[in-house]
This record gives structure tokens, C-alpha cells and sequence, in this order.
């Protein structure tokens, strides 16, 4: 039984991958599951004793990712293909409303001018990427399927991608949109159903987002265990940062009113989830669960 439920839980973290804006990290924490995901990633080639624990885990919440991946990714790609402006206000709404639960992962998170830096920091790394996605996303355009440069550029992407599910505040979706491969991702996927594997998208990408979760949850657990509130912080700035990513040119043209509804719509679903599971956000404190000393939290 509590297979299956973790079987669930990780369909919603699934569902994240495919969601511009809607964060793995922060899935995870309302879930409940933060902790552990971080723990089993993390320490999985390290701590042998608990090494099967850890396969299991993995394997349930990879399994029901998978389910979610495979039943919901070409209705993604139709909606946002019929309606991007909507979607992409539905998304913003979705990263806005997952700043309360961000304010909830530390007790001490008043503005200092340090902190302000970090949180400039993190809207400049999304705007950076930002660009540096406009100008892949052509190189790919005009690269081959299969060539060495399109197939370097899908593992990067998916290695970052990868990195940003474990980081409650951006998500891999999001990254993927912005260097331009969530496309043809999602395209790769849809086809799956039809038995037909696009390999040169697939592998690299595969490849490159599961080295992403390995690597990156071991530097984001350090780094909220260390300095908490200055991670915190730099997740805002990238938050905020992603919602300027994620305008489309086609919103001006699309009604106000339908615009508001999906940003509404996008900012309730994290607030209703974060009012659920609001103490289990503390699991990103650390998997080891120290909490960072009287100096540590004076520094800033």
C-alpha cells in the first residue's frame, strides 16, 4: 500500500515534468517526500545498507512519473499548440503561487540587502537562459536530427532540465522551454505511444536529465543545509524570473479577462496544495536534518 501511494505521488512529480512552471521540487515538498527523494538520490551510490530501500522508493515514484508522462504529454503539446498566451499565463500563475510555500522552507527569511542580491542573482541565471535558449534553439532548428551538435545540445538541456526538478522553484518543463527542446521532448514521448522511439531525442535527453537529479540534489541539499536563506532567496529570484520567461507574444492579442481566469486558476492550485502540506516543506532543511548553527544563521 504504501508503494502505490508513492506510485501517486510521484504521477504528480511526473506531471511536473511536463508542466512548464509547475516545479518538481516544490511537488515533492508538499507531498511530503522531499526529504526522502534527496536522501535516495543523493546517497544512492554511497550508502549501500540502505540501497535497495532506496531502489524501491525510486522505482515507485519513477514508475507512476512515468504513467503520468506518458497519458498526459500530447494533451500538453495540443493546448499549447491551440492556446500558448493561456497556457503560459496558466503557468505564470502556477510559479506565483508557489511563493508562499518557498517563504515556509526557512523561519528566518526577512529581506537583507545580501539576500536581495542572491534573489537578483537567480532572476538574472533565468534570464540568461532565456537567451542562451533563443540562440539553441535555433542551432537545433538548423542542425540535423541526430547530429553530434543536436544530440551535445539535448544532453545539456536535459541535464539542467534534470537538475531543476529537484529545485523547488524552477521546473525541468521550464527549462526545457526555454532552451527550446520541450517540443520535440514532447513530441519524442507522444510518439512512444505509437511504438515509434525518436532515439536522438530520447537517449541524450534521458541521459542527460538522470545525471542532472543525481548531481544536482546532492548541491541543493548542501547548499539548503549551509545557507538556507540565501538559497531561499536565489529560488525566489528564479521564480520571479521564470514568470518573465514564460510571457508570449500572442498575450496581447488574447482577452484580458480569459487571460486573468487561467493566471487565477494557476496561482490556486500550489496555494490549495501548499495549505495541505504546509509542515512538510520543512523536509528541505536537509536529509541529514541538521539545521544551520546560531553563526551559520547570523552570517546571513
Amino acid at each position: 500500500m504504501k508503494h502505490l501511494i508513492v506510485m501517486f505521488k510521484g504521477m504528480a512529480f511526473g506531471l511536473s515534468n511536463i508542466v512548464p512552471g509547475l516545479t518538481g521540487g516544490a511537488i515533492l515538498i508538499m507531498l511530503g517526500v522531499y526529504e526522502e527523494f534527496v536522501d535516495a538520490l543523493g546517497n544512492f551510490f554511497i550508502n549501500r545498507s540502505r540501497r535497495k530501500a532506496y531502489l524501491i522508493f525510486l522505482g515507485s515514484l519513477g514508475l507512476g512519473a512515468g504513467i503520468a508522462i506518458l497519458l498526459f504529454a500530447r494533451l500538453m503539446t495540443w493546448l499549447l499548440a491551440q492556446q500558448p498566451a493561456l497556457m503560459m499565463f496558466f503557468f505564470m500563475g502556477l510559479l506565483l503561487g508557489t511563493i508562499p510555500s518557498l517563504f515556509s522552507l526557512h523561519d528566518d527569511l526577512h529581506f537583507t540587502p545580501r539576500r536581495g542580491v542572491a534573489a537578483l542573482g537567480g532572476l538574472a541565471l533565468v534570464v540568461l537562459a532565456k537567451a542562451v535558449g533563443q540562440q539553441g534553439s535555433q542551432a537545433i532548428s538548423m542542425a540535423e536530427s541526430g547530429s553530434l551538435v543536436s544530440l551535445v545540445y539535448a544532453f545539456v538541456a536535459g541535464f539542467f532540465a534534470g537538475g531543476a526538478n529537484v529545485l523547488p522553484g524552477i521546473s525541468g518543463a521550464y527549462i526545457m522551454l526555454l532552451t527550446g527542446m520541450y517540443g520535440p521532448i514532447m513530441e519524442a514521448i507522444s510518439a512512444l505511444s505509437r511504438l515509434v522511439i525518436h532515439w536522438e531525442v530520447l537517449v541524450p535527453s534521458g541521459i542527460g536529465i538522470a545525471l542532472g537529479l543525481v548531481g544536482f540534489s546532492k548541491m541543493i541539499d548542501l547548499a539548503l543545509k549551509r545557507a538556507p536563506a540565501i538559497s531561499c532567496y536565489v529560488i525566489l529570484g528564479l521564480l520571479l524570473g521564470s514568470v518573465y520567461g514564460l510571457w508570449h507574444a500572442d498575450s496581447l492579442n488574447a482577452h484580458p479577462v480569459a487571460l486573468a481566469l487561467c493566471l487565477a486558476l494557476g496561482i490556486a492550485i500550489p496555494l490549495a496544495m501548499g495549505r495541505r502540506s504546509g509542515r512538510a516543506a520543512l523536509a528541505v532543511r536537509g536529509a541529514g536534518g541538521a539545521a544551520p548553527s546560531a553563526g551559520e544563521a547570523a552570517d546571513l
